[in-house]
């Protein structure tokens, strides 16, 4: 590791030839991103997989110069035949390597392999950072929860998101070492295979070093940082200020409100003294409802420089036949959700409150990938993921079409409820992770509400969803179990399909 100590040199002697009164630009930060799939079971080189990975990461990590801030997220080591089994374990900024290796070591192979579901939870805490993430990836097979994960790096690229992405294989075939080369292609990264400890460790070594030198030059970059103005600059798209009621500017080190802007604009500026700051915005909710709250993020603002804060915006396709039907068969939304694709987290809210004015109005929101869900107005209320991986870029606005969905029809008097089912659509690949078939809820479930009846049954409204192939349930009065109506059901993209119950 002398190499290593090289570049730890490089950077303390920048650092002690640099004036004090200066502070230090924003530094890189590393996130290993660790496969503990059910194949980490398997041995290579006539180890365990998962015990080679630990034992590399207990040399590597000890030896990354203080100054990197590491994180680590792992996938596959709590449930079996989960996808959404994904932990950032410790987030990047934490200087207890100690910490890291304690989780590593906890590791256990027993879950699926979600490559392109983890790198999106990476990758939504990297929308505001200034520094570039060197995001590492050691997985020994591919995706296997039906994601795409070299598109995933590709459109976060176009994003705008400053990462770096390498991958290592461990003992993978050629179709896990096409998959895992194209991933490192998109994130301008490398990919390193490896057959066992010594390639993998010869693979984190190379690139721990290769942090360490970004870390050293990001070291003799400085800027200054005595009190004094500087300005934030928030661009929005066009109509996609109509949503929001208010942007709020937080002083991060006290809590306090500095600033508070109505009557939103596409493009404004707000002169702050030099410091971090936190930038919030409220959506508007119709009937006077109390606006709903997201926040974008932190922000550093410097003496005489412009700090620009570009978003862009997703706005909704809906046609008239939909938006316009009548009340009896009409859209059942009660909440719109726009959330980061792969943590869930919502980044815009907005309620129906029995108005639905803003509903399908234009969401500010910073540039990445996200996820639209609905949630409807029945009598146990869940989210219903409708738009998946929704590319939004800076400046621009990003359109969703809302155009597919089913609404039953026919003698509904009895139905009190249904559910629709995703239809198994899992991959051969996937058995090697091992046996792991878990039953998938409902991506929707219907359910009349007390004192709905005759015409307003909600079973009879029209639901949104994704185009695909699904079973549908129905619940009927006084049965105990749910009534299988159909059976792979198509529903194509841009159809309300309008199905006969038959009942």
């Amino acid at each position: 590791m002398r190499q290593l100590s090289f570049f730890y040199q490089l950077a303390l002697a920048g650092w002690l030839f640099t004036n004090p009164s200066l502070a230090v630009a924003a530094l890189p930060e590393v996130m290993f991103i660790l496969d503990s799939s059910g194949s980490m079971a398997g041995k290579v080189d006539g180890e365990i997989k998962i015990d080679v990975a630990k034992k590399v990461m207990q040399e590597v990590v000890p030896e990354m110069p203080s100054e990197i801030a590491v994180g680590l997220t792992v996938y596959g080591h709590r449930r079996p035949g989960d996808c959404s089994d994904i932990e950032m374990v410790v987030t990047p900024g934490q200087a207890d390597r100690q910490r890291i290796l304690e989780q590593v070591n906890r590791m256990k192979p027993v879950g699926k392999t979600p490559l392109a579901r983890s790198v999106l939870r990476v990758a939504g805490g990297l929308k505001l950072k200034d520094a570039e993430t060197t995001i590492i990836v050691v997985s020994d097979g591919i995706d296997t929860c039906g994601g795409d994960p070299c598109k995933v790096v590709k459109e976060l690229k176009k994003s705008g998101a400053k990462f770096v992405l390498h991958t290592v294989g461990l003992d993978v075939d050629p179709k896990a070492a096409s998959q895992l080369q194209c991933m490192a292609n998109e994130g301008a990264g490398k990919y390193f295979p490896a057959d066992d400890a010594a390639t993998l460790l010869e693979a984190l070594k190379t690139l721990a070093i290769e942090v360490a030198g970004k870390t050293a030059a990001a070291q003799a970059e400085f800027v200054q940082a005595g009190s004094g103005l500087g300005k934030l600059r928030l661009r929005l798209p066009k109509n996609a200020e109509t949503s929001l009621k208010q942007v709020q500017i937080v002083r991060k080190k006290d809590g306090q409100v500095v600033k508070e802007v109505t009557g939103v604009k596409d493009d404004s500026q707000h002169p702050l003294l030099s410091g971090d700051y936190r930038v919030r915005l409220s959506f508007a909710q119709p009937n006077f409802g109390d606006p709903t709250w997201a926040e974008l993020g932190e922000i550093t603002i410097t003496k005489g420089q412009t700090r620009e804060l570009v978003l862009g915006s997703i706005s909704f396709d809906l046609p008239k036949e939909i938006d316009q039907a009548p009340w009896e068969t009409g859209v059942n939304v009660d909440t719109v959700e726009v959330v980061n694709a792969g943590t869930d987290q919502a980044v815009a809210t907005v309620h129906d409150n029995n108005n639905g004015y803003y509903n399908f109005k234009p969401k500010p929101v910073l540039p990445g990938l996200y996820d639209v869900r609905l949630i409807y107005a029945t009598e146990s209320p869940v989210a219903t993921l409708v738009a998946r991986n929704i590319l939004v870029e800076s400046g621009k606005d990003s359109v969703v079409p809302l155009n597919t969905g089913i609404r039953l029809t026919g003698n509904l008097g009895e139905v009190v409820g249904w559910d629709l089912f995703p239809c198994d659509q899992q991959a051969a690949d996937e058995v090697e992770d091992g046996p792991q078939t878990i039953a998938p809820p409902p991506l929707l479930s219907v359910r009349n509400k007390p004192g709905a009846g005759g015409n307003r049954q909600i079973v009879g409204y029209t639901y949104l969803i994704p185009a695909g192939t699904y079973d549908l349930h129905a619940i009927l009065q006084g049965m105990t179990e749910p009534l299988p109506v159909a059976e792979a059901l198509v529903i194509e993209s841009g159809t309300i399909l309008e199905f006969d119950a038959g009942l």
